[in-house]
Formats: structure tokens, C-alpha cells, sequence
């Protein structure tokens, strides 16, 4: 079945069939579900007892449950607390539903882009309300709706969106995602977004004994690579900040600054699903023993530990480890302690390349 009102979409639910046994030699209806396992994203109904005859199963279609709880049920998310919180929520949804990771890389940029139109459709929904209750305060006639405004600069104020009201400008969105239209990140934190010259895929992280190098060393490589999407937190990388900087919609790449001894587990569960390991990149800036070396006390129990957590970020499975050692002998220090910019500068130059080759042979994402 399917709602079609005011030539809105059809929207196809689900479809249901039952099983008549007719003979005891046929397996009960318990067993065949204890044998088939329906996944949650294929919903059953059966009656209370499942050893009564006959038995009926209702399936729901993916693109229903897509619109539904997705697209619809994620609007609250995605008001409440922008594009980054709903495209974590979509993706909660997906591994709750059991998709496999290729199919949860083909439905997150159809969830990130109807997030940017329908974020920028509820802000310019809540501006244009707020603008008439303060005429109506002001006692002032509101200006008639424009009907001839065009999706995507202007919200057409004739057609509503929420969690009631959505299939319209679901209807609207789906034309413009298969025209291949790319929405505007204008609703998105700038610090989150990267320009269109962005020409690097992927996670990079950059590590040193102190935050103060590998964040200075993080902005040139930044820069060199147009990558905008900046992270000093490794415990905020998890598997949608990986899905994003693979996404092949402007967004580019992420650069995360690490100090040695933070705690990695965000990265080992990353890691170990083995999913992403060829789009992980790590950068290990003054991490050599003599660095450790100089920075402490040789046989005590800081320059233990230093020295075991080097080794362990040195055999981590991802794509590339580059190891820039020996600092203090390659490097001028500025006024300040920390590296100059010309010697940052030549060590990206030569990763630069590296990064941009491993980047393009990434496979292309679904859309």
C-alpha cells in the first residue's frame, strides 16, 4: 500500500505473505523462524503462538523504512542538533538494521545530503516564523507566502516540512539526488566543511610527544592538502567521521592532531574491523627513540612507556606509517621551542604526493 495525496510520491510499504502448512511433515512456523533469523530491517508479525497455523509474515520494504525513519524520524535529531548529530543517527540506524558495510557506505551521502537540504529548509522555516510572530507582535500584516520561491535558495513556505509534513520535499529531494545535485554546506559549521579543492580522501592522524608540534604540523599538511575538516579529539573519530571523509561531495578528508600517549581505542576498534584500514594514514613527527631519548630520563618509567606506545603506533594496520624521526637534529627551532614553518613545510611537501595517489586509488563511493 502507499500514500499518494495532492500527486505526492507513492510510498510503498511492505508487501506480506502467509504460509499454510498442510501437513505435519512440514517444519512448524517456530522452527522455520528460529531457522531463518529475519533481519531487523525486514520486520516480522507473526501471531502470538507461532506454532498456530497458518503464519504470516509482513516485510518492509528498504526505501519505506529509509523515508520513514530515516529521512522523517531523524528530522527532531537534526533540528534539535544539526547534521553532524543526524548523520550519526542515521548511521546507528543502519547497524542496528543489519546492513552491511557496502550498503551503509551507499545510504550515508543520500542521508548527509537530504540533512544539508533539510537542515537548511527547517532554519529558513524557523527564521520565516519567527519573522511573522514578530509582525504579528508588531502588529503588522505578514507578506503573502512566495510561491514561485525555488527549492534549495529560498524554502517554498507553501509546502511545510516535518515529521507530519515531509513526503513533498522528500519527492523534491530524491529528483535533485538523482540529478546529482550537491546541496549547500552554507547550514554546516565552517570549521567542518571543506572547499572545493579539497584533493585528499580519508583519515590522516598526526602524532608527536607533544599536541603543541603535531598541531602546527597538522595546519600546514592542512593547507597543502585543501582538507577543512580539522579534529584535535581522537576520541571523537568514529565510523561517520570515516564515512565522511570518504565521501566524494566536497567534504574532503579529516586531519586529526594526536599527542603519543593518548588513549587510541577509538582508532583499534576502527582498525579491527578492517573496513577502513586503506583510507587510515599515520604521521609520526619527532616520535624516534633518540626524540624520546631527549625528552626523558633514560630507564625511567615515563621513558618506558613513551617508548612502548611508540612501538605500538608503529604496528598498527592501516595504510601508511610515515615516520619523520630524529627532530631535534633535522629542525629549527623557533623563539618559542616549536619547529619552524620551513621545515614543517618541506616535510609535508614530500607527503603531500603520497597522500594524493593513496586518495585517488580509493574506490569511488556509491550514490
Amino acid at each position: 500500500n502507499y500514500v499518494a495525496k495532492n500527486g505526492m510520491m507513492k510510498l510503498f510499504r511492505g508487501f506480506a505473505f502467509q504460509l499454510i502448512f498442510d501437513c505435519d511433515a512440514y517444519p512448524s512456523p517456530a522452527e522455520i523462524m528460529d531457522s531463518l533469523q529475519v533481519s531487523q530491517f525486514g520486520a516480522s508479525e507473526a501471531a502470538d503462538d507461532l506454532d498456530s497455523r497458518p503464519l504470516m509474515l509482513k516485510m518492509k520494504f528498504l526505501p519505506y523504512m529509509v523515508r520513514t525513519f530515516g529521512c522523517r524520524n531523524g528530522l527532531k535529531t537534526l533540528s534539535q542538533s544539526g547534521a553532524n548529530a543526524y548523520e550519526r543517527y542515521t548511521l546507528g540506524m543502519l547497524q542496528k538494521w543489519g546492513m552491511s558495510h557496502g550498503a551503509i557506505k551507499k545510504w550515508q551521502p543520500f542521508f548527509y545530503q537530504w540533512g544539508l537540504y533539510a537542515k537548511d529548509v527547517l532554519d529558513k522555516q524557523r527564521a520565516h516564523n519567527q519573522d511573522q510572530k514578530k509582525k504579528t507582535h508588531d502588529n503588522q500584516i505578514p507578506p503573502r507566502n512566495d510561491s514561485s520561491a525555488p527549492i534549495g535558495s529560498v524554502t517554498p513556505l507553501r509546502h511545510e516540512l516535518s515529521a507530519r509534513r515531509y513526503l513533498w520535499h522528500m519527492s523534491a529531494f530524491e529528483k535533485l539526488y538523482r540529478q546529482g545535485t550537491m546541496f549547500s554546506l552554507g547550514t554546516i559549521d565552517s570549521s567542518s566543511a571543506c572547499q572545493s579543492n579539497c584533493i585528499f580522501r580519508g583519515l590522516i592522524l598526526v602524532v608527536s610527544l607533544a599536541k603543541e608540534i603535531s598541531a602546527i604540523f597538522s595546519n600546514v599538511l592542512s593547507v597543502e592538502l585543501g582538507v577543512q575538516q580539522r579534529c584535535s579529539d581522537m576520541q571523537l573519530i568514529d565510523e561517520a567521521s570515516i564515512l565522511s571523509s570518504l565521501q566524494e561531495d566536497g567534504r574532503g578528508g579529516i586531519i586529526c592532531n594526536v599527542q603519543l600517549d593518548e588513549n587510541k581505542k577509538p582508532l583499534l576498534a576502527l582498525i579491527k574491523t578492517n573496513n577502513y584500514n586503506e583510507a587510515i594514514h599515520i604521521v609520526l613527527v619527532g616520535c624516534g627513540q633518540s626524540d624520546i631519548d631527549s625528552r626523558y630520563e633514560s630507564e625511567t618509567k615515563d621513558h618506558k612507556k613513551i617508548s612502548g606506545l611508540a612501538k605500538s603506533w608503529k604496528r598498527l594496520k592501516c595504510k601508511y606509517i610515515h615516520d619523520i624521526p630524529n627532530l631535534p637534529e633535522l629542525m629549527d627551532l623557533d623563539d618559542d621551542g616549536t619547529p619552524s614553518q620551513v621545515w614543517i613545510c618541506l616535510r609535508v611537501k614530500e607527503l603531500v604526493d603520497k597522500f594524493t595517489v593513496a586518495s585517488n586509488a580509493l574506490p569511488p563511493q556509491d550514490t
